[in-house]
């Protein structure tokens, strides 16, 4: 079995936090618990959180374990807490953040994108390393898509840029979604993730 497919194993028995969603006018610590449900309890409890106010990050906590947490919006309505392990939150939260803020100014996906490009040519972002793991696994998570708020099925996704669908053996990508096969999205692209949807299980792995 290749490491991925072991690791893709033990990911989908993940202990996600169970906390609710929040209101915008919920206290800080309600926020900060939002922003925990992001990911696995051990991880979140001792991660540096961030809650954003106008787009822009505020750190409502310092962590001790190399990990954060942040309640992600991509469009009015979503909700999305995300946790990242320590190599993710070197080199995919700062994007992460940086691109959540230009969305707060109003700017089109034309312009965020040319200003991200931008920011990894001066030197500003870094290339994601391989293996980076980011959690949103809460059963709280929400999108707002088509003018309607749908849940964001709990998932994690394992940073692998460049690769394609077909390097981890997936040739039907309509049908590995439909399937909860895990699948590359932006595949090709510096941005490349696998994405593999967490179900509970009792699987004590091999």
């Amino acid at each position: 079995m290749s490491r991925i497919a072991a690791f893709l194993l033990l990911v989908v028995a993940v202990d996600s936090a169970q906390q609710p969603a929040t209101a915008p006018n919920s206290s800080l610590q309600e926020k900060i618990a939002f922003a925990e449900s992001g990911g696995p309890a051990a991880l979140a409890r001792d991660a540096t959180i961030y809650v954003l106010k106008d787009g822009k990050p505020i750190k409502a906590r310092e962590g001790t374990n190399g990990c954060a947490c942040v309640v992600l919006a991509w469009a009015p309505g979503d909700a999305e807490p995300t946790c990242y392990d320590p190599a993710a939150t070197r080199v995919v939260l700062p994007r992460d953040l940086k691109e959540a803020s230009l969305r707060a100014q109003g700017k089109s996906e034309g312009e965020i994108t040319a200003e991200i490009g931008s920011a990894f040519v001066r030197g500003e972002l870094q290339t994601p390393e391989k293996g980076a793991l980011i959690y949103m696994t809460s059963p709280q998570g929400r999108l707002a898509r088509h003018g309607k708020v749908v849940a964001n099925e709990p998932h994690v996704m394992i940073s692998v840029p460049y690769m394609k669908n077909a390097d981890i053996g997936i040739f039907d990508l309509p049908g590995a979604k439909l399937q909860g096969i895990p699948y590359i999205n932006h595949e090709g692209t510096v941005d490349a993730i696998i994405v593999a949807d967490v179900i509970p299980s009792r699987h004590e792995g091999h």
